[in-house]
């Protein structure tokens, strides 16, 4: 569960951002001392958005593990089959 930070507990200017992530739909970028970039806000549905994407990516992906199981053996085949034609080309005998 990700850390939560309830807003009585921080600064004025803290909740007056996220209160304006209420009425708008971007995002805010909290940025260190030196401009980079170390979080994101987002807004409530937004967030609900990026996990629906992440949960979906993670199934699509899971589909790719799957047919690669399924394949495991097909490298070792392969290799197999291209030494056995090698070997007859090697010895003259095509057919």
């Amino acid at each position: 569960m990700s850390p939560v930070l309830n807003l009585r507990d921080s600064d004025s200017k803290f909740r007056q951002l996220i209160q304006s992530l209420c009425s708008t739909d971007e995002a805010c970028e909290v940025k260190n001392d030196r401009g980079q970039t170390v979080a994101v806000l987002l807004p409530k549905e937004r967030y609900a958005s990026y996990q629906t994407y992440m949960r979906q990516k993670a199934e699509n992906f899971a589909v790719f593990d799957r047919v690669a199981e399924a394949f495991k053996d097909v490298d070792e085949l392969s290799a197999k089959i291209d030494q056995a034609v090698a070997e007859r080309v090697q010895n003259g005998t095509t057919r």
